[in-house]
């Protein structure tokens, strides 16, 4: 129990600080950052872009979002798209805390509302589209096998809410999706097909790192894990990682047979829906740059393997 209470502790931290960091962006600052004590201790030769970059603290800055200047909050994650996956983590795990403990329901809400001003702020597509498509893969794989009727219904009402908007408004439903923010749109776009075609140079092995390219603000293989993992390790690299990927998925499915209790079960539930948030997130965003995400992902990885051993991990 005092191991979730610690995300919800940092959760309400985490709000009150993009709280402060919005009222700032209001009164003119529209760009504010430091550095970290860190940096400072570095020697220059290793003042890189990407290494100082992870190690300024951003307040905030200002993006455009659908042609409107926005204040685009980082927090304590280093990057916005960072943020929005950490606040998923951290909203799910603070949820089962609020289930576990008897208190005041407008306090829930207060706090629940502190914690969405960071997940909205880091105006992250990317993070709201994993998260819906990974709480409709564990919903499905929780039901039953008495429940395929209604799995089926809900499978078919789901898509028609989806599609039947998106036959009509296909091309706008597209176009905001992609030129809300389109100048990162056109940088991925950019970045993505000279990684993979520099990769297919050497499928099998992949060229080891990361590269930069003059007039390219971003290192080529950046902005996508499964992207950078095969520029940097080829096919045997790729393979790999959706090898241990499937893994963690037998073992989550495998866990659901050891369920004891509903704290159990919502807790399952929940490492899976952030388990494969993160695997949808990882197609857009790199897990190798905030390290803080990547540490939340190999923590419910380990939560899943403990738990489909019938291992008692949770314990008050």
């Amino acid at each position: 129990m005092k191991f979730i209470q610690v995300f919800r502790f940092l959760g309400i931290v985490q709000g009150l600080f993009c709280i402060f960091s919005i009222i700032c962006w209001k009164k003119g600052n529209s760009f504010l950052q430091f550095e970290s004590l860190l940096l400072r201790f570095l020697p220059d030769s290793l003042h890189f872009d990407i290494i100082k970059g992870s190690m300024l603290i951003n307040i905030v800055r200002t993006d455009w979002f659908s042609g409107h200047p926005w204040p685009r909050v980082s927090g304590f994650f280093i990057y916005p798209t960072a943020l929005g996956m950490g606040m998923i983590v951290i909203m799910l795990m603070s949820f089962l805390y609020y289930r576990s403990v008897k208190m005041n329901k407008l306090k829930v809400a207060l706090e629940i509302g502190i914690m969405f001003i960071p997940l909205f702020f880091s105006l992250s597509r990317t993070v709201f589209v994993a998260f819906m498509f990974a709480f409709l893969i564990v919903h499905a794989l929780s039901l039953s096998k008495g429940k395929k009727l209604y799995l089926n219904l809900s499978i078919l009402c789901f898509l028609s809410i989806l599609i039947v908007p998106t036959v009509f408004f296909i091309q706008e439903v597209f176009e905001f999706f992609l030129e809300a923010r389109e100048g990162s749109t056109n940088l991925r776009e950019k970045v993505y097909l000279l990684a993979i075609s520099t990769a297919l140079n050497n499928p099998i092995l992949g060229i080891g790192v990361k590269y930069e390219v003059p007039g390219i603000e971003i290192p080529i293989g950046s902005h996508s894990s499964y992207i950078s993992i095969f520029l940097k390790t080829g096919f045997l690299g790729l393979i790999s990682v959706l090898t241990f990927q499937l893994t963690i998925i037998l073992n989550w499915i495998k866990a659901k047979s050891f369920i004891k209790d509903s704290f159990q079960r919502i807790l399952w539930k929940y490492l899976g829906v952030i388990y494969f948030s993160i695997n949808i997130w990882m197609i857009t965003e790199d897990i190798d740059a905030p390290q803080i995400v990547a540490l939340f992902y190999f923590i419910t990885c380990g939560l899943i393997v403990l738990m489909s051993n019938n291992k008692k991990f949770l314990e008050v």
